[in-house]
């Protein structure tokens, strides 16, 4: 699977990491939605169920304040 250049991918076993490099927060919402979309299709392509309890979004972003967001797939 091709992710962008923004973009590093880690998996081990059933578990996967995507790490996305951005210059805003709505970039990194936006690249992120791209990346989670190419594994959906490929899970779907292949006959694989995502665990949705299992999927989380950290968002982590630098600025004049530290904010951390977190996101629960649905």
């Amino acid at each position: 699977m091709e992710f962008r250049k923004q973009t590093n991918a880690i998996s081990f076993a059933d578990d996967l990491l995507i790490a996305v490099k951005a210059e805003s927060i709505s970039e990194a919402e936006n690249i992120t939605n791209i990346e989670m979309n190419k594994v959906l299709t490929w899970a779907k392509n292949n006959k694989l169920t995502l665990m949705n309890r299992n999927q989380k979004l950290w968002l982590y972003h630098e600025g004049k304040e530290k904010k951390i967001r977190k996101f629960q797939f649905t």
